[in-house]
């Protein structure tokens, strides 16, 4: 059994997830007025507080290198990737339950103690509690509201200084950077795409799209998948 649990870039991942937001519309007849860089910022992390889903794709540079792309709902339903030094892994979160599908290199890194993976076991998914001390990490990844309470903290509230606009997938977003400037935040018209860069011991860019969309998270078969208990 692994000693240690598949961990996903810590704090500066949580950071990197603040902000998904966008510009209230306005209606066709009245000009929309520029936000403030505070305005901008509130209204980041009231877009996360009240998204009821989102996608989030995540890159992570410097020696905890890392990817994630996660479609997670507040109604406890996440799928989604991730990819780490050591590995990758399919996940699945059904309220509070979780599914994890290393490959065999996580299988080896994390759960194998170095050897080859053990074969009734291998193209599986791990399962077990949200709560489970192997899975909790990245578990913390599918629980939106906790992300939006964590999130509050490390962003703060300013102050916020303007940037120079910058393009978001394919987008003109307005920018607000603050923690000066380690954070930068930037929106695209109504809300998406959104993407924040945060500097530091590396570089973390996480961009946000289909707010609101159905999240669509179905619990493995019994043959594919098994119980943490079972390697213990």
């Amino acid at each position: 059994m692994a000693r240690r649990s598949v961990r996903n870039g810590g704090g500066a991942l949580t950071a990197a997830v603040a902000v998904l937001l966008g510009a209230t519309a306005c209606s066709a007849s009245q000009p929309q007025r520029q936000s403030t860089p505070d305005e901008l910022a509130s209204r980041a992390m009231e877009r996360i507080r009240t998204a009821p889903s989102v996608r989030v794709r995540l890159e992570r540079t410097g020696s905890e290198a890392m990817r994630v792309d996660l479609r997670v709902d507040r109604g406890g339903s996440c799928t989604g990737r991730i990819i780490s030094a050591d590995g990758a892994a399919d996940v699945i979160k059904v309220r509070k339950e979780f599914w994890l599908k290393p490959d065999e290199a996580l299988w080896k890194a994390q759960f194998g103690g170095g050897s080859a993976a053990p074969p009734p076991f291998k193209d599986r998914y791990l399962h077990g509690s949200t709560r489970d001390e192997q899975l909790s990490d990245t578990a913390s990844l599918c629980d939106l509201a906790g992300l939006h309470r964590t999130l509050a903290r490390e962003v703060g509230s300013g102050p916020f200084a303007g940037s120079d606009p910058v393009d978001v997938d394919g987008r003109q977003a307005e920018t607000a950077s603050g923690k000066d400037n380690a954070v930068q935040i930037s929106m695209a018209g109504r809300g998406e795409p959104i993407r924040i860069l945060q500097h530091g011991e590396g570089t973390v860019t996480a961009t946000f799209t289909d707010r609101g969309k159905p999240v669509h998270a179905t619990a493995p078969p019994p043959e594919r998948s098994v119980d943490l208990d079972r390697l213990r």
